[in-house]
């Protein structure tokens, strides 16, 4: 076509197309055959298409504003932290209402210990069913277990790898156990991996907001333990014991949290003692919740070679 006009008779005012499929700029009137075409003559499905994607391009841009505005996508405000409609009683009770969700837990990861000695990573299965029964059981490649932890109300028993040495007694007779060399009392092991540490209320508690976290304080012994609180999930996310001169003893930290059947529950749980430079840390790659766990889901094998040793 020569020109600017096209002898194509109007067919939609509205959508301003001729019968040749050209996008036009006006119409003279609706049954005119002089139609003044868009000068750089782009279809209008062209420019609907070029539409559609820029909208994609642009929408990870809203969503990542929306991270970085609230914390979290496209949330509402968060919360905030105040002692005034949540006093400490209140805010140990909700958190106690979530970990009293949990009866079994089965955890399948990665685990690392580093100790001075030597340091071991591998992967982790966890099976855990409240009050008191927890089997820890550790394996490296081919799945050849090298370690593995289990307790219940009336007994333990535990085997050690680096020395090939497998203990048993009573659990009211052993104050500490060892795990990959690594002390964690039997209590410590079950709130560690559940990631549902206790913390009982005591008249010399104090409490306190710092970043927006409930951080609750009391005297544990001559040292002080600390406890850090969400305000929205009303999780634990951080246990610190202190020394009378404020130094750090050890560090238990719970992290990346996620709710599984009505409960919050951590993927990241992490204890360190900085005395002794041990550091345990589990990353739950698959976590399932209350499933029913039977006898034998809790059974283990001892090398014939190891020494066996019964503590009374």
């Amino acid at each position: 076509m020569s020109g600017m006009f096209c002898t194509g008779k109007c067919i939609s005012v509205r959508q301003k197309m001729c019968t040749r499929g050209r996008k036009l700029i006006s119409c003279v009137q609706n049954t005119t055959t002089a139609c003044r075409p868009r000068e750089d003559f782009t279809s209008y499905r062209y420019r609907k298409k070029m539409h559609r994607n820029q909208l994609s391009l642009l929408l990870p841009v809203l969503v990542i504003a929306g991270f970085s505005a609230t914390g979290c996508a496209l949330s509402s405000r968060a919360v905030v932290a105040d002692l005034n409609s949540n006093p400490p009683q209140k805010v140990l009770a909700r958190v106690l209402k979530n970990q009293m969700k949990i009866s079994t837990l089965y955890g399948k990861g990665h685990l690392t210990v580093e100790t001075p000695e030597q340091n071991f990573k591998g992967q982790v299965e966890i099976r855990v069913r409240k009050p008191d029964s927890v089997l820890i059981v550790a394996q490296v490649a081919l799945g050849m277990d090298v370690g593995f932890f289990f307790a219940d109300g009336s007994r333990f028993a535990h085997y050690s790898p680096f020395e090939n040495v497998f203990y048993t007694g009573p659990s009211d007779k052993l104050n500490r156990l060892m795990l990959f060399r690594m002390q964690v009392t039997h209590r410590e092991l079950i709130d560690a991996v559940t990631g549902t540490y206790r913390f009982d209320w005591t008249p010399d508690t104090e409490a306190s907001i710092r970043d927006n976290d409930y951080v609750l304080r009391k005297k544990s012994g001559d040292d002080m333990l600390e406890v850090t609180i969400d305000p929205a999930r009303f999780v634990v996310k951080k246990v610190v014991l202190l020394a009378p001169n404020g130094k750090e003893i050890a560090v238990q930290k719970f992290r990346t949290f996620r709710k599984i059947d009505g409960a919050w529950l951590p993927k990241y749980i992490q204890i360190f003692r900085k005395e002794t430079h041990e550091r345990l840390t589990v990353f739950y790659e698959k976590l399932t919740v209350n499933k029913k766990l039977p006898a034998n889901e809790f059974t283990f094998k001892v090398p014939e070679n190891a020494e066996k040793y019964r503590l009374k």
